[in-house]
């Protein structure tokens, strides 16, 4: 009996399907390298890398890369700069998208802000991943250690010295050597010392892990379309960019430690023992939530649509100075709580999150980090979140002592 395939592309399941019917499929631009295929519907792995095996060469043509279904917003793509030819850099931007469906995917049926793989499995592989550098970036040279830390949310200026918005994606250049910096996803991030360490999500940055492992894509699109692309990581620190070095990511946790060519005058401090005294205490969460920068008129959503649709040199251009504005909203905590299985304690809360928020600290009113925003939970009908959690910090500060030195711990 012939084997089919379910296939899978931002969270939707389709199939199963044969091959006659996957080729269709793709011919008609429904099925591409973009997508995952599993055989048992619980198993996921990219179209890209068996696609010869899944839709094999038609007759008499020459292979070819099967073109990805247009977005709703294709037909607003404005004129493309000259020298430049249009379907090669749809396809690198096609290409940098592979590696958000994979994150994208889990975020659609559980969380809003995109909730992350936490197993052993997954989590050795990025470890291993995370040793490779990003090329031309450099990890900050040390400072002198600080002891000064945050001691108020009301240190507006300091907290906006200390947070930072991710966005993660990957720089593209084209057979004339232009380079183009494009987007993929954005998360949270916060300064845990003076000398450039953040810390984020692990979901956040994943994207970028996965187009690092992404090794014969690369080859292909190279090979095809002369067009190299590498994975890239930066940073928003009150509206300054900065390249990232991803230097440690969690293999039990949902975090990982970037470092940023940025002196941080006052970074946050970590609360180190949490107990069920903290259960109806008041809490903020700190963010860059992309709920908090939606058009306030038709003309300004129109303009978003297409700067976001547009092509730029540098991905500072891709955002509105409002956008790299951090957000603080006000809430308690409702329970604390464990995975009974992975043994990890979670704060849940009332402070507002949305997507973006993931990566961002949870903190108690004198600034001390509590946790990390993680997830966040619809109510029935799925209108809004009822409420989010963050996983406690404090639980993982071993790990975090051994890849970072300075960071300031609180009882």
């Amino acid at each position: 009996m012939e084997s089919q395939l379910y296939i899978r592309i931002r969270g939707r399941v389709l199939g199963p399907y044969d091959q006659q019917t996957l080729k269709l499929l793709a011919q008609r631009g429904q099925f591409s390298r973009i997508h995952e295929v599993s055989r048992d519907g619980v198993n996921w792995f990219p179209a890209y890398e068996s696609w010869k095996s899944f839709i094999g060469q038609r007759d008499g043509e020459p292979e070819t890369a099967v073109s990805t279904p247009r977005s709703p917003d294709a037909a607003t793509v404005p004129p493309q700069p000259q020298g430049i030819r249009s379907r090669r850099w749809a396809l690198s931007v096609i290409a940098v998208g592979i590696v958000g469906i994979a994150v994208a995917s889990l975020a659609v049926t559980s969380f809003l802000m995109m909730r992350g793989d936490t197993d052993e499995g997954h989590g050795a592989l990025a470890e291993r991943d995370a040793t490779t550098k990003m090329p031309e970036q450099q990890p900050t040279p040390a400072k002198k250690a600080s002891t000064a830390t945050l001691t108020s949310i009301k240190d507006h200026k300091g907290i906006a010295d200390a947070i930072g918005m991710v966005a993660v994606g990957g720089i593209i250049t084209n057979y004339e050597g232009r380079r183009l910096e494009v987007p993929v996803c954005r998360g949270s991030a916060f300064a845990i010392t003076a000398d450039g360490a953040m810390l984020t999500n692990k979901h956040v940055i994943e994207p970028y892990i996965n187009l690092q492992r992404a090794q014969q894509l690369k080859e292909d699109l190279k090979a095809e379309e002369k067009l190299t692309i590498e994975g890239w990581i930066w940073v928003f620190v009150n509206g300054d960019k900065y390249n990232a070095t991803l230097t440690h990511v969690s293999a039990k946790n949902d975090y990982a430690i970037l470092r940023v060519d940025h002196h941080f005058t006052r970074p946050f401090r970590l609360k180190e023992a949490a107990s069920e005294e903290l259960q109806d205490v008041e809490v903020r969460a700190i963010g860059f939530p992309g709920a908090a920068t939606k058009a306030f008129s038709d003309r300004e959503w129109m303009l978003k649509q297409s700067n976001k649709t547009s092509w730029h040199e540098d991905i500072a251009e891709c955002f509105a100075n409002r956008e790299l504005r951090y957000v603080l909203t006000s809430g308690r905590i409702s329970k604390v709580d464990e995975d009974a299985a992975l043994k990890v304690t979670w704060l849940q809360h009332n402070a507002g999150t949305a997507h973006g928020s993931s990566g961002g600290p949870l903190v108690l009113t004198d600034a001390t980090v509590l946790g990390v925003n993680t997830q966040g939970h619809r109510d029935e009908t799925g209108t809004g979140i009822e409420f989010s959690c963050a996983f406690f910090l404090g639980q993982c500060r071993k790990d975090i002592d051994e890849h970072v030195h300075g960071v300031v711990w609180v009882p």
